[in-house]
């Protein structure tokens, strides 16, 4: 499963005026993560990558 293009997810932040975006995802896999983050730097976007939140350990004992 794919989602919207990095151009096409940045224009959504930046409609939204989004000004932090939380990485949740349990394995974070991705080859163009670093370009998507320096996009993010150069908009001003803070990125906080997994586990900044919610430490592993943590959310291995959250229900659900």
């Amino acid at each position: 499963m794919t989602g919207p293009t990095i151009e096409a997810f940045i224009a959504r932040l930046q409609a939204a005026q989004v000004k932090t975006v939380v990485d949740v995802r349990e394995l974070p896999l991705s080859r163009k993560k670093r370009g998507f983050q320096n996009r993010l730097r150069n908009l001003t976007v803070r990125y906080l990558p997994p586990g900044t939140l919610f430490p592993t350990d943590v959310r291995n004992t959250m229900p659900g």
